[in-house]
């Protein structure tokens, strides 16, 4: 194999590694410890949907949109926090054979409570006690809130990281209700409950991005070189 052929294979290579980041549900990357974080969202599994009877079904659902992001609690302690969001999602009301996407404000409350201390690492118990969504795309009188009768509990970790970052790892087991009178009526997820996941997309660290660029750099080069010598046998 000619040099110049190989190096442009080696770049290619290089540079589909490393310029893809990959996804991951191990942490939210923040300059802050506070929660929940004002840019972060938490997702529901691929897979998952719920099911409310009469045709109707959610999935590919996002909670995000957060006004407000506050300190956990000390250790020992615990606090209760209310906030406004966003949810967007999928919704069919033809038993799945079509969707459209939907989305809509939510009010939130969340309480958290400091559990064990191990390090530069805290962890949290957490429930969510209430959220109500309604407004937005959704049609006239539709709600969507969270089960009152069902506890949504979850888990938070949050780890101190060099150079003042940290790394939260949270989840909920969010049971939820649809309402078509405006919350007259209510019916509850016929399925299990939606396991929202904090989402966060890999960065390329500093040693990475150099990499990156030499991948970069070894495309170009290759790529002049046989430029230049297609346009030499052409002449």
């Amino acid at each position: 194999m000619k040099k110049t052929n190989l190096i442009f294979i080696l770049g290619c290579v290089l540079f589909s590694i490393l310029i893809c980041p990959s996804e991951s549900w191990a942490g939210f990357l923040s300059n802050s410890p506070n929660v929940p974080p004002l840019d972060g969202q938490y997702v529901s599994p691929q897979e998952w949907h719920a099911y409310y009877g009469m045709g109707v079904y959610i999935k590919d659902v996002i909670h995000s949109g957060f006004t407000n992001s506050f300190p956990p609690p000390p250790p020992g302690g615990s606090d209760t926090h209310s906030f406004g969001s966003q949810v967007h999602g999928m919704v069919s009301i033809d038993d799945g054979n079509t969707y459209n996407p939907f989305y809509a404000d939510a009010n939130v409350t969340v309480r958290i409570d400091s559990g064990i201390d191990s390090g530069n690492v805290r962890d949290f118990d957490t429930e969510m006690l209430q959220l109500n969504a309604s407004g937005g795309s959704l049609p006239p009188g539709v709600m969507i809130r969270e089960s009152p009768t069902q506890a949504s509990t979850g888990q938070t970790r949050i780890t101190c990281l060099s150079g003042g970052r940290y790394s939260i790892d949270s989840s909920f087991n969010v049971f939820t209700e649809m309402s078509f009178d405006g919350g007259t009526t209510w019916y509850p997820s016929q399925t299990p409950p939606a396991h929202m996941y904090l989402f966060y997309r890999d960065i390329p660290t500093v040693s990475e991005w150099g990499l990156i660029i030499m991948a970069v750099l070894l495309l170009m080069a290759g790529a002049v070189v046989i430029m230049r010598r297609r346009q030499t046998v052409v002449a």
